[in-house]
């Protein structure tokens, strides 16, 4: 008579268990084309990632250099950068037709468009437009510029024989570089109080700043 414990410390008794195990079925068509299916899917969405212009990992590299590289800091952002990532997705789109058939495609554009303009002065606005009239800020924005322009002339000329000038005469010119300032911000204040939104807005300039771009 056997004795199943004795047989199973011997070894026997997992011979037996193999034995009547019913054999595993193999794998069918129909898993072989759902994996099929799946790999054509996931190769869709690998596509779709790269006309987005995301960045995919790569699958060809061992997993050990795969780790290594995520691991790497991304190079900063800066504005080039942008820009050719902005090129990229924009030649992606219209490769893709997303700009094709636009709403207004073709259509000339809107020239006395004035929702820029706050409503409490765009009935003021279309009366000088219809009397060939300009905005009250357009000339002072117009003699700001040529101040400007002339100030940036005197200092690059005061910037190219500083080094050259006296203690005396460096005085001077700071004194000067003074008077400049005072003028053209002068101006900023009153272009400022015209102009209807921040936008337009200029900044006034600084005389340690410009003291510093007058020496160096």
């Amino acid at each position: 008579m056997r004795n199943p414990l004795l047989d199973r410390f011997r070894g026997n008794g997992d011979n037996d268990q193999e034995a009547h195990r019913p054999a595993q079925p193999a794998p069918s068509e129909k898993s072989a084309a759902s994996g099929a299916d799946e790999a054509q899917l996931t190769e869709r969405r690998l596509l779709a990632a790269r006309l987005r212009g995301e960045q995919l990992p790569n699958t060809d590299q061992p997993p050990g250099l795969a780790t290594a590289d995520q691991n790497k800091k991304e190079p900063p952002l800066t504005a080039a950068r942008v820009g050719t990532l902005a090129e990229q997705r924009i030649q992606a789109a219209i490769e893709e037709g997303m700009f094709d058939n636009l709403d207004g495609a073709g259509q000339p554009l809107n020239l006395y468009d004035d929702m820029h303009i706050p409503s409490d002065m765009r009935m003021a606005f279309r009366l000088m437009k219809g009397q060939n009239l300009g905005a009250p800020w357009v000339e002072p924005q117009r003699d700001y510029e040529r101040q400007l322009g002339r100030y940036l002339v005197w200092r690059k000329n005061i910037n190219a024989r500083w080094a050259s000038a006296s203690p005396a005469e460096q005085d001077e010119l700071r004194a000067e570089l003074a008077l400049r300032i005072k003028a053209i911000n002068n101006l900023i204040h009153s272009l400022n109080a015209l102009v209807p939104t921040d936008t337009l807005r200029v900044g006034l300039l600084v005389y340690e700043r410009e003291l510093h771009f007058l020496e160096t």
